[in-house]
C-alpha cells in the first residue's frame, strides 16, 4: 500500500524529488505522450511513486529530519500560502542537507 503524503509534504521536498525523480519522471512522461491508453503507463508511474515515496522516507528518516520537520510544521500552518514566513526554516534545512556528509540530498 502506498504512503501517503500530504501536500506540505510534497511541496517542501519538491527540488529533492526533482533531482531524485528525474529519470523515471521523464519515462512515464515519454511513455504517457508515446501511448492513447494511459493504463499502458501504470509501471512506469508506480516507478515514479516509488520513487517519492523513498526521497520522502529518505529525509524524514535522515540526519536534517529536525530542521524538516519545523519547516513543514510551518509550511502547514502558512495561511493562504504565505510561505515567507518559513522562509528561513526552508535555509536552515538546506543548508543541513548540504553540510551534513551523510546526506544525498546536497
Amino acid at each position: 500500500m502506498p504512503t501517503l503524503i500530504d501536500s506540505s509534504t510534497l511541496w517542501a521536498l519538491s527540488k529533492t524529488i526533482g533531482k531524485e525523480c528525474a529519470d523515471c519522471n521523464l519515462e512515464y512522461m515519454q511513455c504517457k505522450n508515446s501511448k492513447d491508453e494511459p493504463e499502458k503507463c501504470a509501471r512506469e508511474g508506480d516507478k515514479v511513486m516509488k520513487c517519492v515515496e523513498r526521497v520522502a522516507e529518505d529525509v524524514q528518516k535522515g540526519p536534517c529530519s529536525d530542521n524538516f520537520q519545523m519547516w513543514l510544521k510551518c509550511l502547514s500552518g502558512a495561511y493562504k500560502r504565505e510561505f515567507l514566513a518559513c522562509r528561513d526554516l526552508q535555509t536552515d534545512f538546506e543548508t543541513c542537507n548540504r553540510e551534513n556528509a551523510q546526506s544525498k540530498f546536497r
